[in-house]
């Protein structure tokens, strides 16, 4: 329970100011430069223009900010959560680049759905892999049991789809 709000809620926030508030007005535009630079390989974009340098900050950061606060509700001494919320924050979106560059690879564009059973794939492989990330920050950082790895992950990838329908459905109702 402790690893799910020490670390589970700050990514929750972090991600949903970051996709409901900073994406859609456009804070911080100097850091939404994509994180491969535009580098293209094979002909097709390295990650593409959505994985930018102000995603991976606004959520490492929030996270970083966040985590030792809820960590106070269970250690006397938070401050060392300040760089494993960090750490945790960028592991999570990190966690994302090897499924866009395959996906870039593979011919699927950004903000596409595939049909069928390669769009089945992809689309457990978008719930999970950024919380499979974090699982294995907090694994290597926290030394926590399988149990608690296995409910944090459990937790997470339920927390990532609603969290993702959400937004759609708010993006809709507010998009003219």
């Amino acid at each position: 329970m402790e690893i799910l709000i020490t670390y589970g809620l700050p990514l929750l926030i972090a991600n949903v100011v970051h996709h409901a508030i900073v994406i859609p007005r456009n804070l911080f535009p100097s850091l939404a430069i994509p994180i491969d630079v535009g580098t293209r390989f094979a002909g097709a974009p390295l990650f593409g223009t959505k994985k930018t340098v102000r995603g991976l900050l606004t959520v490492a950061f929030l996270t970083a900010l966040l985590a030792p606060h809820f960590a106070l509700l269970f250690a006397g001494d938070s401050g060392r959560f300040l760089l494993s919320g960090l750490i945790v924050g960028c592991a999570y979106m990190l966690g994302e680049l090897p499924n866009s560059f395959l996906k870039r690879r593979i011919g699927i564009n950004e903000g596409v759905s595939e049909t069928g059973s390669r769009g089945s794939v992809f689309m457990v492989i978008d719930h999970t892999d950024s919380v499979l990330a974090a699982t294995l920050a907090i694994y290597f950082l926290e030394g926590a049991s399988s149990e608690h790895l296995f409910a944090f992950f459990f937790v997470g990838t339920v927390a990532h789809v609603c969290v993702n329908i959400l937004i759609r459905r708010f993006r809709k109702t507010t998009t003219p």
